[in-house]
């Protein structure tokens, strides 16, 4: 081997084990610089980001587990979908309560890296946010768990070796993300891009370039401080002073976890006192079943117009919270952006059910769990 140092090559069993179709290359008329980048540490760690990619939708479902996936996802009792009743119940049983955090979970993991939702739980310390991460790392073992500071090379990328870190690493897959107040300042415009646009752009002087970065992000965080406080304007300082709006505006869900009622911390502790373990028979079946949905339902239709009285109630529904969030009535700001979120959460919906086109059902599940979303927020 070859001595090292950082950016340069290290590896002369590679090297000589591809000179001559280096040298045929050369005749071709390459230049010797891109064999340099072929072979640098730089382009290693690119192709590794690439290569570590799984592809979801390739995976088979047997026609087996397909019926089962179907009759589970199109049954009707009187009249309702019982799919979103009965997923809450199969998400981390071990946790008493929180079905609509869960139902909001489901429909996050319905969504693709393409056109994702992202969730984020901001609560005090020991409540489910952190339990629910690894829930998902449970159902999905490919999906990505860490934090800000959970590798030298943090959510972007180490600026010494070009290891990647964490978005890159999720890329195409689920990015978990614990303690997501703990990002670094020098992080957080990357992030956002990140969230924004599926890419993230590196400029550190070693490496340059424009990485893939799509993912479906679901994100735990705990308030400036750590606790929240009881004041509804020194709960909105909290979260401001951790989230910068346009960061905050790219979650679709975003959950607060205050202090929860006598009757919910009761039954919390007789299922903490009560359970075996905290594992999920259902975790199989609940990866069979949104990968299937994925793979069945990827593209879905949202072709509602301006004169359908259900577009009526979604302006009305997202004019409504934007004027609440700035009159101060919900601890954290809103954008526009918010019509998105209601968008991508119908046609998660409609997916849920094996739908490809969004109808009026999907639509009142999006604002039902946004509006508890907001509940959540009240000041």
């Amino acid at each position: 081997m070859l001595s090292r140092k950082k950016g340069e090559i290290v590896d002369k069993e590679r090297i000589d084990r591809f000179w001559k179709i280096g040298e045929a290359l050369l005749e071709g008329g390459l230049l010797l610089a891109d064999l340099y980048v072929y072979f640098s540490g730089a382009n290693r760690n690119k192709r590794n980001v690439n290569a570590s990619k799984t592809k979801t939708s390739r995976i088979l479902i047997d026609e087996k587990r397909r019926m089962k996936i179907e009759r589970f996802a199109t049954q009707i009792v009187d009249g309702r979908y019982t799919v979103y009743d009965e997923l809450s119940k199969m998400i981390a049983p071990y946790i008493a309560g929180n079905e609509e955090l869960k139902l909001a979970l489901c429909y996050s993991l319905a969504s693709t890296p393409e056109r994702p939702v992202h969730l984020l739980m901001i609560g005090n310390p020991a409540s489910v946010k952190s339990d629910l991460l690894y829930e998902v790392k449970e159902i999905f073992p490919e999906a990505v768990l860490g934090g800000p500071r959970s590798t030298e090379a943090g959510l972007t990328i180490n600026s010494q070796d070009g290891s990647p870190g964490l978005l890159m690493l999720a890329n195409d897959k689920i990015a978990l993300i614990d303690e997501f107040d703990k990002i670094r300042k020098s992080e957080i415009n990357a992030t956002y891009q990140a969230l924004e646009s599926g890419v993230i752009s590196v400029n550190t002087g070693k490496f340059k370039g424009e990485y893939a970065t799509k993912f479906i992000c679901i994100a735990t965080a705990n308030p400036k401080g750590g606790v929240f406080q009881e004041d509804p304007k020194s709960i909105r300082k909290q979260i401001e002073q951790v989230f910068p709006l346009p960061l905050l505006s790219r979650f679709h869900m975003i959950f607060l976890l205050r202090k929860e009622p006598s009757d919910r911390i009761k039954d919390a502790v007789t299922a903490i006192l009560t359970r075996k373990d905290k594992m999920n028979p259902n975790k199989k079946f609940l990866r069979d079943y949104f990968i299937y949905i994925r793979q069945k339902c990827r593209n879905v239709e949202f072709t509602f117009s301006k004169n359908d009285p259900i577009v009526s109630e979604m302006t009305h529904f997202v004019v409504d919270a934007l004027e609440r969030s700035e009159r101060g009535q919900i601890c954290y700001g809103l954008t526009k952006r918010f019509a998105e979120a209601l968008k991508r959460i119908s046609i998660s919906s409609a997916r849920l059910r094996l739908s490809r086109k969004v109808e009026e059902i999907d639509v009142r599940n999006a604002m039902n769990i946004l509006n508890f979303a907001l509940n959540s927020a009240v000041a």
